[in-house]
């Protein structure tokens, strides 16, 4: 399902914002003499002709959206440099679950400066050049977005950046079985003789405050009619792991490239930057990962939380 699609055939419409956090008095623009990736497009400069270089800090937003918290969402546009002699425009992608001013764009999605990857002969004025490569790019969006911001900044002395096409996917994520979670046991976790946690019900716990060294860690079932023998391990602590997700009901961790996640009665989805379900797991997730970046979303009692990863 497509929740926003724009264009920009007839400019920037009045439900979009945009920012000259720079203050120099050029922001985006709608301008008929440039081509778009289909039609026209929106424009921010870092070069005007008669005026000279900019240094351009222009954002462009998206009006509120309202996304789902049971699909994976995504953001897809296409852009290019309008001059391909200069195309170094750089550019990133923020996402805001409050605001719509520049300040409530702190979560980056997505940051990159323009290549042309293509090649012409020279050319002797500036803005009859050849336009550049049109790029598609899809970005996954966090469920708790409200706003996506587009920022121009960090160019100077190129042209212009051309936006087009914008528009917002989301995919419903696939049905699955419930995840079973039979009653009458809990378990409980001591190291070095100490209970560290009682009452679980998933088969994974991640002990998140854990100094280096050897430790003794020790599993205990504990059923109505009485507890266990204990069955113990020792596990040697040898270096740091991300720790994600702290103040939520579900524990998230990165070893390595070893993605592991754990949530009481949760169930656990993995999906690469493209947006494919790569894992899925009832209670507990372990993934070892290649380089780059994924979206993890955990659903525990009807609320699905997200949480983004880089492995690195």
């Amino acid at each position: 399902m497509i929740p926003l699609s724009e264009s920009f055939e007839s400019g920037i419409p009045a439900i979009w914002k945009t920012i000259d956090a720079d203050g120099d008095g050029y922001n985006w623009m709608h301008l008929t003499n440039f081509t778009g990736q289909s039609g026209l497009c929106v424009s921010s400069a870092s070069y005007i002709g008669g005026v000279g270089a900019l240094t351009p800090d222009n954002y462009l937003i998206t009006p509120e959206l309202k996304l789902p918290t049971d699909a994976l969402v995504e953001i897809i546009y296409w852009v290019c440099t309008q001059d391909l002699t200069a195309p170094s425009e750089h550019y990133a992608v923020y996402s805001s679950s409050t605001g719509n001013n520049a300040a409530d764009f702190v979560n980056l999605l997505y940051e990159e400066t323009l290549t042309a990857k293509r090649i012409q002969s020279p050319e002797l004025i500036r803005g009859n050049r050849t336009q550049g490569v049109w790029y598609q790019r899809k970005v996954v969006l966090p469920n708790d977005t409200k706003y996506v911001a587009f920022r121009h900044f960090n160019s100077t002395d190129n042209f212009w950046l051309n936006l087009d096409e914008v528009s917002i996917l989301y995919t419903p994520l696939p049905r699955r079985a419930p995840c079973p979670h039979p009653g009458g046991y809990t378990y409980s976790v001591f190291r070095d003789g100490q209970k560290i946690a009682s009452g679980l019900s998933a088969l994974a716990y991640i002990d998140t405050d854990v100094p280096y060294g050897t430790q003794d860690y020790c599993v205990q079932v504990n059923y109505l009619q009485g507890d266990s023998y204990k069955v113990c391990k020792n596990i040697v602590v040898a270096n740091s792991a991300n720790i994600y997700g702290a103040d939520k009901p579900f524990a998230l961790t990165v070893v390595g490239k070893t993605i592991v996640a754990s949530a009481f009665k949760g169930e656990i989805t993995l999906y690469d930057i493209r947006g494919r379900l790569i894992a899925s797991g009832c209670d507990t997730l372990r993934y070892k990962a290649e380089n780059g970046f994924y979206l993890i979303k955990i659903q525990v009692n009807g609320t699905v939380y997200t949480e983004k990863i880089q492995i690195q």
